[in-house]
C-alpha cells in the first residue's frame, strides 16, 4: 500500500493540484483513463489504510459471491486454470510473463476472474431484482 505523505507536496497532493487546476468541458463525455485508475486506487487506498486489493475483495467480491476472483498473481488452486498470453515476434510466438504482479498498476487491470464469477457482476451492475436486498 502507498505510503506517501498525507499532506504537503506528495504525490497525490500534486495530482489532485493538476486536476484542481484542469477546466472540464462542460458537456459531459466518457473517457477512460489508466492514469485515473490507479489514482482512484491509490485514493482508496489512503482514505481506507487497505491495499486497494483488500479493499475491493472485501467490500465488492465477496459481497457479490465471486469467489474466485483474485488479483495479480493467482492463487494456487486457480493456477492451472489460468490462460497464457502469447506475442508475435520475427522468430514466432513467445510466451508472455505468466501470473505476474501487476504493482501498482493493479487498480488499471489486476483483476481476474472466472466466467461465473463475471456473470455475478453483470447481475450486479444489471440490477438483478434477487440480489437487490443483499446489496442495498
Amino acid at each position: 500500500m502507498w505510503q506517501g505523505p498525507t499532506s504537503g507536496s506528495g504525490p497525490l497532493e500534486v495530482v489532485h493540484a493538476q486536476l484542481s487546476a484542469h477546466q472540464l468541458p462542460d458537456v459531459p463525455r466518457f473517457s477512460y483513463s489508466n492514469p485515473a485508475f490507479i489514482y482512484l486506487g491509490r485514493t482508496i487506498e489512503a482514505l481506507t489504510n487497505d491495499d486497494y486489493e483488500m479493499y475491493v475483495t472485501k467490500n465488492i467480491l465477496s459481497s457479490l459471491g465471486m469467489r474466485d476472483a483474485f488479483f495479480d498473481r493467482a492463487p494456487y488452486h486457480l493456477t492451472r486454470h489460468r490462460s497464457h498470453s502469447y506475442y508475435l515476434t520475427d522468430a514466432g510466438l513467445k510466451e508472455a510473463r505468466f501470473d505476474f504482479d501487476t504493482g501498482i498498476t493493479v487498480s488499471n487491470g489486476g483483476l481476474n476472474a472466472p466466467l461465473p464469477d463475471m456473470a455475478k457482476y453483470l447481475a450486479f451492475l444489471a440490477g438483478d431484482p434477487k440480489k437487490q436486498q443483499v446489496h442495498c
